[in-house]
């Protein structure tokens, strides 16, 4: 996996971990199905993440600087 790619499951995790996002709303926030997600994210396919991921993730507040270079903090403030 790309390093904007583990970054992207270490803020989802995050998230998710906290109660502010499910996988279930997730994948249906951004139209994927959870089994293709979950086998992504243990990394168990050869599928890249998408933009509309990313793009999701960031609003809930994850910076996008962050995920995509690793610069700055996780979260927005």
């Amino acid at each position: 996996m790309a390093p904007a790619e583990l970054r992207f499951i270490e803020a989802f995790e995050l998230l998710r971990s906290a109660g502010k996002i499910g996988v279930r709303e997730f994948c249906r926030e951004v139209g994927e199905h959870p089994g293709t997600f979950g086998t992504w994210k243990s990394g168990k396919s050869n599928r890249r993440a998408s933009v509309e991921w990313f793009t999701a993730l960031c609003g809930h507040g994850v910076s996008a600087d962050w995920l995509l270079t690793g610069n700055g903090p996780m979260m927005r403030s």
